[in-house]
């Protein structure tokens, strides 16, 4: 019997590196098959290699004592021929490819192993959640080096972003969102980033970076979306007339968050995001009661 110890493998986006982002981009644009871009994704998870050498080095190898070994096991076989269950008139037979890990070492002295074709698809449903919509909550690019300085995003979930920052991303992302204006895309990265100017920004993040980033923030605007209901089904409904008007809307926010936390309004803009969405979705959730009573009120 056959046992091959898998290494750990990400279980969610959140688990997967940026640098691991890259490498499965790339196998995205090579492997347009859901099945074969999957199959890949593992055997690079698990730093598996198949082996197949060429005829001419098969025969050199072949000759040399020392390194025979390398050529017992190689290449694509018939594992076996299963029943002709489909009456379709002939055995189905069932391939296996030799794989080895990467390396020099293991090159050298590893060892060799056969997996089916079968074996590999069952393998690959582990990570079938790289073929679905990528929703991450935890940044992978979590600090920016520039030159000496070094700028750290704010942390998973936006747990420690305050009300002031986290209210600038959102008008600069919606406002991104709305024109296209790459000069929004800055200044939302400048403030995220807590970087010194939004050119700072535009001069050290390539295409791919700033895509799993605005993953991140609309991941994290999601579970938000989840805490607060009534607040973001509100302001879901406001967000086309509201780009326009979003200072005026902040000043409002902090007046009302001020009488509610019984703080100045600098207290107020330094006070952490999810307490003043707490704040927001409470009276969120008085406005539509009352509105309802006001409702039932009407219908007498």
């Amino acid at each position: 019997m056959k046992t091959i110890e898998l290494k750990c493998m990400p279980k969610s986006w959140n688990e997967v590196s940026m640098s691991q982002f890259r490498i499965l981009e790339g196998m995205k644009k090579k492997y347009k098959s859901k099945e074969a871009y999957l199959i890949y994704c593992f055997l690079y998870f698990q730093g598996l290699k198949p082996t197949l050498y060429a005829s001419v080095w098969k025969e050199i190898l072949s000759r040399i004592p020392v390194l025979n070994h390398f050529v017992l096991m190689d290449g694509r076989k018939v594992d076996f021929l299963e029943h002709d269950f489909l009456h379709i008139g002939t055995a189905i037979p069932l391939w296996k490819q030799c794989y080895r890990y990467k390396g020099i070492r293991e090159f050298l002295f590893g060892k060799r192993f056969w997996l089916q074709d079968q074996e590999l698809l069952s393998f690959a449903k582990k990570i079938e959640f790289l073929t679905e919509n990528c929703i991450i909550t935890a940044n992978p690019v979590a600090e920016k080096k520039v030159g000496r300085k070094v700028f750290k995003s704010y942390y998973t979930l936006l747990a420690d972003i305050p009300w002031l920052e986290y209210n600038k991303c959102c008008m600069f992302y919606e406002r991104f969102i709305s024109t296209k204006n790459k000069v929004f895309l800055w200044k939302f990265m400048c403030v995220l980033y807590q970087m010194d100017s939004p050119e700072q920004a535009e001069s050290c993040f390539d295409e791919l970076e700033i895509n799993v980033v605005l993953r991140f923030w609309e991941g994290c605007q999601n579970y938000f979306s989840k805490c607060f209901p009534h607040l973001f089904k509100k302001v879901n409904k406001k967000t086309e007339k509201s780009t326009n008007d979003a200072m005026k809307r902040e000043s409002e926010i902090t007046v009302f968050l001020s009488k509610q936390a019984y703080l100045g309004p600098d207290a107020v803009r330094k006070m952490l995001a999810y307490d003043a969405l707490e704040y927001m979705e409470q009276n969120a959730v008085d406005c539509e009661q009352r509105r309802n009573e006001m409702e039932k009120l009407k219908r007498r």
